[in-house]
């Protein structure tokens, strides 16, 4: 029942406005959604929902029933396990028998999956996954999935990079070259490359938006009010969301917008080795501009935005803020 009446409020936006407000307004029996501690707890109701309704908790690790589960969430769990039996085939210590658990659950899941006829990339690797740990649990020849063996000469060899030069030249460009349009395929390289950014169990919740057409780009920077000024001259602009329906746990809550902010600083980072310049545009807004953008362009309710990106030519000449830093024992704590 409570998960039909949840697709009922988020099928019909008038329905489901209405429970945003009601959430807002819980514990201000007169009604008053003015005062500052309202709309910060209006927000916070706001975010409390979208959490509730697409991600798949209960308490801990316990996931809701497989009925409940939307097929996002069931990928996101068969990450969770599959990843689980990665960690163990990368220990050098393994205990016997390890990732007997996972192993089940993964295997549930699979068959949960398959009954849905939801064959993906996730659940493709995650059954060679499964197989090459049954196979190293049997000490059976085979294809080796889900771990690998590298040197440190290897890891080493393909870090040495002049890296303090190129943290150090990364600006935040407000003085795009508008007349030089920006190839969509360096932007596409750069998004490539920000794939290997670490997340949560592996399960990658990260999700970009681009938009490159004067529309798309014009709505989304009419909502974001950290771009007056340069914002038109920026090629395109990027938006950085981590899908809800990737969540499993209450504990979770928050880490929506930690897979976002790492993924975005990949991004930035990719970006700034194609020559690209770039200029980070907060999305620390409240419920309505969240919605309005949503709506706008079309994007999945489960969205948690964490940023957008905007990203253009460098010109010949350009002026940037210092943007002085503090120092190592400012941000620094020794215990």
């Amino acid at each position: 029942m409570r998960s039909v009446i949840r697709s009922l409020i988020h099928s019909t936006p008038w329905l489901r406005t209405g429970t945003d407000r009601l959430r807002g307004l819980i514990g201000n029996p007169k009604g008053k959604a003015n005062l500052p501690s309202d709309r910060l707890r209006e927000a916070y109701e706001y975010d409390l929902g979208l959490f509730e309704n697409f991600a798949a908790y209960t308490t801990g690790t316990l996931y809701r029933e497989v009925f409940e589960l939307s097929d996002e969430n069931l990928e996101a769990l068969i990450s969770i396990e599959y990843h689980r039996l990665e960690k163990g085939l990368s220990h050098h210590q393994r205990r016997t028998q390890f990732g007997s658990d996972a192993a089940e659950r993964l295997a549930a899941a699979l068959a949960e999956a398959q009954a849905r006829e939801l064959k993906t990339e996730i659940t493709i690797y995650a059954e060679e996954v499964l197989s090459s740990y049954r196979r190293e649990i049997q000490k059976q020849n085979g294809l080796i999935v889900g771990w690998q063996r590298l040197s440190r000469a290897d890891v080493q060899d393909d870090a040495a990079i002049p890296i303090s030069q190129f943290f150090q030249s990364r600006h935040s460009i407000r003085c795009f070259d508008a007349e030089a349009k920006v190839n969509t395929d360096n932007v596409m390289r750069a998004i490539e490359l920000a794939r290997f950014t670490p997340s949560v169990c592996n399960r990658q919740t990260w999700r970009v938006v681009l938009c490159e057409t004067e529309e798309t780009k014009a709505k989304a920077l009419a909502l974001q009010n950290g771009n007056t000024g340069f914002g038109h001259l920026a090629s395109h602009v990027l938006i950085v969301a981590s899908d809800r329906n990737c969540f499993a746990s209450i504990g979770e809550r928050n880490q929506p917008w930690i897979e976002a902010g790492m993924f975005a600083m990949s991004l930035i980072y990719a970006l700034h080795a194609q020559g690209l310049g770039t200029c980070c545009l907060n999305w620390s807004v409240e419920p309505d501009k969240d919605r309005s953008l949503k709506d706008d362009l079309a994007l999945p309710e489960s969205y948690a935005i964490g940023m957008m990106i905007a990203v253009g030519a460098l010109p010949d000449e350009i002026l940037v803020a210092e943007s002085r830093r503090m120092s190592l024992e400012q941000i620094m704590i020794t215990r």
